[in-house]
């Protein structure tokens, strides 16, 4: 057991000295304040703390005090540049008070304690973590500032002047510095400045934010030493400022190496050039694996007990399986084809490249090359992988027709004729109740998985999920029938599949549709720091209302959505058509008419 004494009185060190330290099998260790590191940057070290009379947690604690206490917690560390601490116990945290006095083996035990609870939690800290320094004095500012790194993962220090950071900088080891540049005793650009000029902290990277964005201030942070240079958000800037404060924050602290985290699969049956190119990608933070041929590389792929690549970087000419070959079956493979492929070659045959590309490679690189060539393109290829992983994952969130959109029409709110589809699952919540959450989330990603299919079977989209709800737009696309027809028709399709499946399942989900038509606003909406994509109007609210009027398992629609798709209905022998007269809406002044769809038999 490791046990670290954690005061600023010399007395305690010596009181655990005697009386743990001639435990065998426990080191013991002494600082004046909780450090970012334990003494050997191992986790599991017992940290004790001393509480009396007056004297807290960091106070000068009085060991002789009548009724003094040893607060015992756990701390964890991930490596020798960062640690992370549980609670410091006792009232305010999970550790373990001692009152003294006692004797050495209730001390014992407390520590055996103490370190048991901490063991769970240990094993799920990061290997490495990142230790970074933020000096900042508007305590606003600094708690958004380490509040968004934290929930990156890092470990922050806080300083609330250059001074005090300086200082901490000396005590600690630090990754990154973030600091502001007006501030007291010490200026953001005076602690850069001091940092530069100590052998021990020059290299660390320092980040300036501030208000101060002229050409002229921005030249004297850079001429003082700053890395990188950001200024604080305005109004309505908040959330771009700390992904930008994020983005930049990963380029700039060692674990953000291109590679870092990233696995490449290296193929080339010369054994110097694979070598060199596995060499060259693991300085930079890869985890690199290495294969002779293609052949070879493709038995890695195959196996389920090989985690696979983030990208493969294969020559072109090699015996058994060469790299067209290779490119041709990781493009080909569902298991595969999200790999990137860069393809290193000596040929000067445009045929080979016309060949490469057409089999998916997304990069050549001709022999010979540099270190500085090869990253380069690799990182490239990773980037553009990465944007159309997230380009697909967000046409996935908004639909296509909103992607398209963005693209054609930009995000300003504007005006637009479009069908509004909702549903809404019919007493599900009595049908929740006393569920598991997870059997709650299997059953609604199946339900809204066969709905949205049966929408963009139709050219819609969804917009929205709310609960157990579900909006739909559909709107005008050439070549194709109405959008109220098609949004119509994935309706009553959707309660024909939900009236079959509820014939052969135990507990029936039984839908309300509501449909209507109409001029509404579509657009980015909000406020300054959260925005929606989405749309609203008075027919936006009918289409909702029509919802909760619905008949369960049928669909309301609007009489407007009834003449565009009446032609359509009567082609259709299971529809069942009910007019309804004086339909009386929350929150619409006079009565409508309004019709309900439903599917003959499908009760």
């Amino acid at each position: 057991m490791k046990v670290l004494a954690c005061s600023r009185s010399p007395l305690l060190a010596a009181f655990l000295s005697e009386v743990v330290g001639a435990n065998e099998g426990i080191t013991l260790s002494a600082c004046a304040e909780l450090p970012a590191v334990s003494p050997d940057g191992e986790p599991g070290w017992v940290v004790v703390r001393v509480a009396g009379e007056g004297a807290g947690a960091g106070a000068q604690p009085a060991v002789h005090a009548s009724h003094p206490s040893w607060v015992i917690s756990e701390v964890r560390v991930g490596t020798s540049q960062g640690a992370a601490r549980s609670g410091s116990g006792g009232e305010n945290g999970d550790g373990v008070t001692v009152t003294l006095p006692c004797d050495a083996s209730c001390i014992v035990e407390a520590l055996l304690e103490a370190q048991e609870r901490g063991r769970p939690e240990s094993a799920t800290q990061p290997s490495a973590t990142q230790v970074i320094l933020v000096a900042e004095d508007s305590p606003l500012q600094r708690n958004l500032t380490v509040s968004t790194l934290k929930a990156e993962g890092f470990l922050v220090i806080e300083a609330e002047d250059g001074q005090e950071a300086l200082d901490r900088l000396r005590e600690h080891p630090v990754s990154l510095v973030v600091t502001d540049v007006e501030m007291p005793r010490l200026t953001g650009l005076d602690l850069v400045r001091a940092m530069r000029s100590d052998p021990a902290l020059t290299s660390i990277p320092a980040l300036v934010l501030t208000t101060l964005s002229g050409y002229e201030e921005v030249r004297e942070g850079f001429e003082a030493g700053a890395t990188d240079y950001m200024v604080k958000p305005r109004k309505g800037e908040r959330e771009l400022f700390l992904d930008e404060l994020v983005a930049r924050v990963y380029r700039l602290s060692d674990r953000l190496r291109p590679g870092a985290g990233l696995s490449a699969l290296v193929v080339d049956d010369s054994a110097a050039a694979r070598r060199m190119v596995a060499d060259s990608l693991g300085r930079h933070g890869f985890r690199v694996t290495t294969a002779g041929d293609g052949a070879q590389a493709r038995g890695l792929l195959e196996n389920p007990s090989v985690p696979l690549p983030d990208v493969v970087v294969t020559d072109l000419e090699m015996p058994v399986m060469d790299g067209l070959r290779l490119t041709h079956y990781v493009k080909s493979e569902p298991r595969t084809r999200g790999i990137p492929v860069v393809i290193l070659t000596g040929s000067t045959l445009e045929q080979h490249r016309v060949l490469g590309r057409g089999f998916g490679a997304d990069a050549f690189l001709s022999k010979p090359f540099s270190e500085e060539k090869l990253l380069v393109a690799v990182e490239l290829v990773l980037a553009h992988n990465r944007l159309e992983r997230e380009r697909r994952e967000l046409s996935g969130i908004l639909g296509r027709d909103v992607i398209r959109a963005i693209h054609q029409e930009g995000l300003q709110p504007r005006r637009r004729e479009l069908t509004i589809l909702f549903s809404d699952l019919a007493g599900f919540s009595k049908m929740c109740f006393g569920r598991e959450a997870g059997w709650v989330v299997e059953l609604l990603n199946d339900y809204f998985g066969r709905f949205v299919d049966y929408i963009q079977r139709e050219q819609g989209y969804v917009n929205k999920f709310i609960g157990d709800a579900l909006m739909a737009l559909f709107s005008h696309l050439p070549g194709l029938d109405p959008p109220e027809v098609r949004a119509v028709r994935a309706g009553l399709s959707f309660q024909r599949e939900m009236a079959r499946l509820n014939r052969e399942q135990q507990i029936p989900l039984v839908t309300r549709i509501g449909i209507n038509s109409g001029e509404v606003i579509l657009g980015l909406i909000g406020s300054g720091e959260r925005k929606d994509y989405t749309v609203i109007g008075d027919q936006v609210n009918r289409a909702q209302r029509l919802e909760g009027k619905a008949t369960p398992g049928g669909v309301l629609v609007s009489e407007k959505v009834f003449s565009a798709a009446r032609d359509w209905l009567r082609t259709v022998p299971d529809a069942r058509v009910d007019r309804v007269d004086g339909l009386e809406l929350k929150g619409i002044a006079e009565p409508i008419t309004a019709y309900g769809l439903t599917v003959k038999g499908g009760g």
